[in-house]
């Protein structure tokens, strides 16, 4: 976690993965 100016909200940005999307969205339920 060398990034600090990187949000703990979006660990995934680093590798270039779109954030987790909201539960019931993935669902589309």
């Amino acid at each position: 976690m060398s990034q600090s100016a990187t949000p703990p909200s979006s660990p995934s940005a680093s590798r270039g993965t779109p954030p987790p999307a909201p539960a019931g969205t993935e669902n589309g339920s």
